[in-house]
């Protein structure tokens, strides 16, 4: 194949990617839960104030907290968008297209053109792989880091792998660690078999990331012991499970493609070692989390995207039985995005989408009669990042005004989990005899879940609707007591 033939369906292919993206997340169609909303509320601060963060988003083991990276990540999407939480997830769609251009012209140079284009293809199709589009959620930039790592590796590169090891650890933990630790072993094969001496594994495989992850076992080691224990039990092991977990994320196909794969002869090298070190990241990551009860979904995002790649490469090498496997695959993609991306773009309910938060801060504003008002949030998170952001980029510019107090609950102390929030309290009414509360749960978390009670019964429901599955109350405090 021509070069500029190559780069033009390349181009295509990409240019593809980018237009279904930004098409299906027009109009805030995207989820703004409260992950993002906290990431939102750091951007805020380090774009309106330069504000420097050393601590990212809490793992879920309480007191363990990521790299600040990812914060500085998305700040790019926020500045360049001027506030839209759009940005993250445009910074996070742009990052997952060029690693499949990475990965289009590594696979073009060490194999064949039209497996490169066949690659990128599937993947711009890929449900598993599109929907990390449709969040700017710190975990989804696994993927594209485990791309990265399995292409150094497979060209023999240890040295340069430990980059995506550390950014990965400003991204999420649980899956950092289980890509250190495969990281660690396939070091110990290249230490084995002379493709590294010992002093320079030593210092890549546990120097370096060593001090990358050093301010966040300082951090983790001060934080007092009651509050690590208080958080998600991850004691015991869960192999059974795990299995059943992987299986539904499609490691299943890649046990016969292995199998028939292994038997050939003649293997492309880069082929063979991405296929093998893929196959190894898997197994890896299965014992690491099924070792304990921490895992959850979006730890292994990594996994669906590198068992398509891998099993597309060795099919290719299958010949005639491999190009039909690959057909077949082209085929089950199309099928499954098509669906789901339809399904994607009708309205929905869901009170995590971006469009109806906004809607619900519209029907607040609109029905406060000139008066400021007090807004509180009940959600099963118990934190109320998104509202606290949506207050600001959104209510502020188009209604003039904060509200009296916005917070999770009622003289919730908002410097706990809100960084400098007293720069986010003015201009404000002078009445505020109007409480608005916004339902998203029939809980509160596990903290202060009961004070919806005491609320309502200090106050008198004047009206109130339904946004998707959002409830709002607007509720008049008495006479007597205002």
């Amino acid at each position: 194949m021509k070069e500029r033939v190559f780069w033009f369906f390349a181009i295509l292919i990409i240019l593809f990617g980018f237009l279904s993206r930004i098409y299906a997340i027009n109009g805030n169609r995207i989820f703004f839960t409260v992950d993002e909303g906290r990431d939102a509320i750091y951007a805020r601060q380090i774009i309106n104030y330069h504000e420097i963060f050393t601590k990212g988003p809490q793992a879920t083991l309480k007191g363990l907290y990521t790299g600040p990276g990812w914060y500085y990540f998305v700040s790019i999407g926020y500045a360049l968008f001027k506030g839209n939480p759009l940005g993250a997830v445009f910074v996070l769609v742009v990052l997952n297209l060029a690693i499949t251009l990475l990965l289009m012209i590594t696979t073009k140079k060490e194999v064949d053109p039209k497996l490169a284009l066949i690659v990128g293809l599937v993947l711009m199709i890929s449900w598993d792989f599109f929907t990390i589009s449709l969040w700017g959620f710190n975990p989804f930039a696994l993927p594209a880091l485990a791309i990265i790592l399995i292409i150094l590796l497979a060209k023999n590169k240890y040295g340069l792998a430990v980059i995506p090891i550390i950014l990965a650890f400003n991204a999420e933990l649980a899956g950092a660690i289980a890509l250190l630790i495969f990281y660690i072993f396939v070091g110990a094969c290249f230490a084995l078999t002379k493709k590294l001496d010992l002093k320079k594994y030593l210092i890549y495989a546990f120097g370096i990331p060593l001090f990358g992850v050093s301010k966040i076992l300082f951090d983790f080691v001060r934080t007092p012991r009651h509050i690590v224990s208080s958080g998600v039990h991850i004691g015991g092991t869960n192999f059974i499970q795990m299995a059943v977990e992987f299986f539904k994320m499609g490691t299943f196909f890649i046990i016969p493609v292995a199998i028939m794969y292994l038997i050939k002869k003649k293997k492309n090298k880069f082929i063979k070692n991405f296929s093998i070190l893929t196959i190894a990241l898997i197994f890896t990551s299965y014992l690491f989390f099924g070792s304990n009860h921490g895992w959850a979904a979006w730890h292994t995002a990594y996994i669906p995207v590198l068992t398509l790649v891998a099993v597309l490469l060795m099919c290719w090498e299958l010949k005639r039985v491999g190009r039909l496997f690959i057909i077949i695959i082209f085929i089950f993609q199309i099928l499954i995005f098509k669906d789901n991306y339809l399904n994607y773009l009708k309205p929905s309910p869901n009170p995590s989408l971006l469009y109806n938060q906004e809607k619900v801060m519209d029907w607040i504003y609109t029905h406060n009669e000139n008066n400021g008002f007090n807004l509180y949030t009940y959600t099963n998170t118990y934190w109320d990042y998104t509202y606290q952001y949506l207050v600001y980029w959104y209510a502020l510019p188009k209604y003039g005004f904060y509200p009296c107090e916005y917070s999770n609950f009622p003289l919730s102390i908002k410097a706990l989990y809100i960084p400098y929030p007293e720069n986010y309290v003015r201009p404000q009414l002078g009445c505020d005899k109007f409480r608005f509360l916004i339902i998203d749960s029939v809980t509160n978390g596990n903290e202060n879940k009961n004070w919806i009670n005491d609320f309502r019964s200090q106050t008198i429901l004047v009206d109130e609707t339904k946004i998707g599955n959002t409830t709002i109350e607007k509720r008049r405090v008495p006479d007597r007591i205002h």
